[in-house]
């Protein structure tokens, strides 16, 4: 008979009587860890092996890929503040709040930008409990119906697209074709291209800075 590992508890079902926490309840002690303040430990418990995930195309099928994901946090400058990464698999959602208190460590912003993928009132209620305005894109319901954004969000949200156009370089011009690497190994390679498009973001910044400067 297999041993079971120490500490590690089966999946399903409590015990009738057993004092072991449920998965929601592991789940909803998880979110609270996050909310205050234990990033690192939350982030642990997420799963970054290689792994696979499917996606919808404009067609309405569904496309499988296997790898990894970069969670990033991205200013107007296209300069990522804040990452994370892991198993394909992972949904957005899971890393925005981590990402939201990541960020508030290392830079001053206002707003948070997300698209429909991050739509929940626990991200909304926590980037409101930072001082942040949360301005999501959110998808129509099951009867087509889609709240509009307030005129004075729906044009920040605009801004939105450096999101998607430095994910983009991130792709086509640092991260390789294929990564043949797994492990620690893969994603220090996918966190190294992340460092190279900082570094080529920041140093276009400053360029433009002393540029402006010397024409004042």
């Amino acid at each position: 008979m297999k041993a079971e590992k120490p500490g590690k508890r089966k999946r399903g079902r409590k015990r009738k009587g057993s004092d072991e926490p449920t998965i929601a309840e592991e789940k909803e002690q998880l979110h609270d860890l996050m909310e205050n303040g234990g990033v690192d430990e939350f982030l642990s418990t997420l799963e970054h092996r290689c792994s696979v995930t499917g996606k919808k195309n404009s067609k309405g099928n569904m496309e499988w890929s296997i790898g990894y994901k970069a969670h990033l946090a991205v200013d107007d400058n296209g300069i990522i503040v804040a990452h994370h990464v892991t198993g394909a698999s992972v949904h957005d959602s899971q890393v925005a709040i981590p990402l939201m208190r990541m960020a508030d460590r290392r830079c001053n912003y206002l707003y948070a930008l997300m698209d429909g993928g991050y739509t929940s009132e626990r991200i909304e209620t926590f980037a409101h409990s930072i001082g942040k305005v949360p301005i999501i894109d959110r998808h129509a319901d099951r009867n087509g119906n889609k709240k509009e954004m307030e005129p004075c969000k729906a044009e920040r949200y605009k801004a939105r697209t450096t999101v998607e156009r430095t994910n983009s370089e991130l792709k086509e011009c640092f991260l390789p074709g294929k990564l043949y690497s797994r492990g620690k190994k893969g994603i220090f390679q996918i966190e190294l291209s992340i460092l190279m498009l900082d570094i080529k973001k920041i140093s276009a910044r400053l360029r433009a800075e002393s540029i402006a400067q010397k024409t004042a």
